[in-house]
């Protein structure tokens, strides 16, 4: 079953062709001979074409509000920190840092141009963090497709 798990988690890696080569081999023999994983990589790779497929879309900014929400909640799982406990402090220090944002801006400057890239805060987040995200936002869209063929929607 732990393997299982792990396989799949390095399934769209492996389509990418991203792995080094001993995981790739390690991934291959499991797939021979676990019939669910393959089945699941087939699956997968399906996924993918179809997404290849698609056309690119530009995220609105609720996105981003979406991800930094299951970053803040990934991140708060694993620590047993309790987000409700933090939310006065942290209404008190947006307060303060705004009324220092705004006092201290330059007068010719506008709001948008004091924002931080968001480039900037995501280099902060680990690598490991992002994946695991990708993998459960695949997984999700992978999902809907999997419902939009069972319902002839597609």
């Amino acid at each position: 079953m732990k393997k299982c798990r792990e396989a799949k988690k390095e399934m769209v890696l492996y389509c990418y062709g991203e792995l080094n080569p001993e995981e790739k081999s390690r991934l291959e023999h499991h797939l021979a001979d676990c019939p669910e994983c393959r089945s699941y990589y087939e699956s997968v790779k399906k996924t993918i074409s179809l997404m290849s497929r698609a056309p690119r879309m530009t995220v609105d900014d609720f996105y981003w509000t979406r991800f930094n929400a299951k970053i803040n909640a990934s991140l708060g799982k694993k620590s047993g920190f309790k987000f409700y406990r933090a939310i006065p402090t942290a209404v008190v220090l947006a307060i303060c840092i705004g009324l220092f944002v705004y006092f201290s801006r330059p007068s010719g400057k506008s709001r948008a141009e004091l924002r931080v890239p968001s480039e900037e805060i995501s280099e902060e987040i680990s690598e490991e963090t992002v994946d695991e995200l990708n993998y459960e936002l695949l997984i999700d869209f992978k999902d809907n497709i999997d419902r939009e063929l069972l319902n002839g929607e597609a």
